[in-house]
This record gives structure tokens, C-alpha cells and sequence, in this order.
């Protein structure tokens, strides 16, 4: 992931980029600065959403997808048993509710989105295989180098977060002084979904 992102901003001619993601993406975010020195004067910023950024367990259903399961619906009849018994939607339907605070503010469609992203060829396998290397090399040598990032950041969390604890926030302002964090009561894990694009930008002012 880190490797597409700096040929896509080297092949784009990017001069100053803000670096932008949620979870998995906020992660990455953070892990780019730190081990792609030659990248720095072109990021302009961090903005990180409920980050991935430190060692945790991983949730069930990402195991699951790492593991033999995922494994199974990587095979074509499978996968295609999988969406006519209604599997598939079972399946993303419980890890989408574990994002939002209130499942009722999950966005009509989402689920439906998703299934049928999952059928386009080779998602799977991608979904595979991301999840198998969530965990990056060299950890604690990652975590050290977040006590240098220059860059203006901002953080925003969700303080009823079940995939990624909202106490990391803490954590991550203590190792990025400078950072910008601020919570958002009454929301999980995806709060670019649970309560919007204007209210985060209000947060952040």
C-alpha cells in the first residue's frame, strides 16, 4: 500500500500533499512519513481518522478474512455460493455495524456497495491479503519515529470507537505533541460516515 501511494504521488508530480485516511488509511498515513524520509518536504500535512497506528489485537472478522475463511471465498464457485446463500452480505453486515455507534446512521446502501465490490474479480483476494500484513515490520522502531513527525496533524477519533480504542488518541497526542486531536462524542469508528464531513470540519476549527 505504502509503496502505491509514493509512486502515485511521484508519477501525479505532487509537490505538497495533506496525507489523509481512516483506520487502515490513517495508518498508512503515518507510517509514510516515518519511513519515506525522501517523501517529507512534499507532505504538507496528516489528517488521521480513528488511525490504526498502534499494536492491538485484530478483530475476529479480520482474522477470519487473513485466515482459511477468506481462503475458501477466494475460489470462484465459492464466492459465487457465497453471494446466492447471502453469506456475503451476513458477513460484511457485521463488521459495518461494529463501525457506527448507532447502526442506524449507517448510510442507506452501504452494505450493498460493498457485496458488490466484493464480486468485481480479484477484490477478495486484495481484502486476503491486505489483512494478512496489517501489522507492519520493525513496530517499535515505527512507533519511535512518530516522536519527529514535523507536519502539521490533526486527529480525529470517535470516542465509542470499537475497532480501534478511542484511549490510542491520548496516546498518539503524548508521542506527536503537536498534533491536533479532538473527539467526537457519540460516534465509532467512521466518523467521516456517522456524522459527516461539516461536522469534522467544525471539530477541527
Amino acid at each position: 500500500h505504502a509503496g502505491h501511494v509514493v509512486r502515485l504521488i511521484e508519477h501525479l508530480g505532487l509537490a505538497r500533499v495533506v496525507l489523509g485516511g481512516n483506520s487502515l488509511g490513517g495508518g498508512l498515513a503515518l507510517y509514510l512519513w516515518c519511513t519515506c524520509p525522501p517523501l517529507r518536504p512534499a507532505i504538507a500535512g496528516l489528517a488521521l481518522l480513528d488511525p490504526a497506528c498502534y499494536p492491538q489485537p485484530l478483530p475476529g472478522y479480520v482474522r477470519q478474512v487473513a485466515g482459511w475463511p477468506g481462503a475458501l471465498l477466494d475460489q470462484r464457485p465459492l464466492q459465487g455460493l457465497a453471494h446466492r446463500l447471502g453469506l456475503t452480505r451476513w458477513l460484511v453486515g457485521q463488521p459495518l455495524c461494529r463501525c457506527f455507534a448507532d447502526p442506524a446512521r449507517i448510510p442507506p446502501g452501504t452494505a450493498d456497495q460493498i457485496v458488490a465490490r466484493l464480486r468485481e474479480p480479484g477484490v477478495s483476494y486484495a481484502y486476503r491479503h491486505a489483512a494478512r500484513n496489517l501489522i507492519p515490520p520493525e513496530t517499535e522502531a515505527l512507533l519511535r519515529c512518530y516522536r519527529e513527525v514535523s507536519c502539521p496533524v490533526l486527529v480525529i477519533w470517535g470516542e465509542e470507537d470499537q475497532v480501534v480504542p478511542a484511549a490510542f488518541a491520548a496516546r498518539l497526542q503524548a508521542d506527536i505533541p503537536r498534533a491536533v486531536v479532538r473527539l467526537v462524542p457519540g460516534c465509532g469508528h467512521a466518523p467521516q460516515l456517522e456524522v459527516g464531513a461539516h461536522e469534522l470540519v467544525r471539530l477541527a476549527l
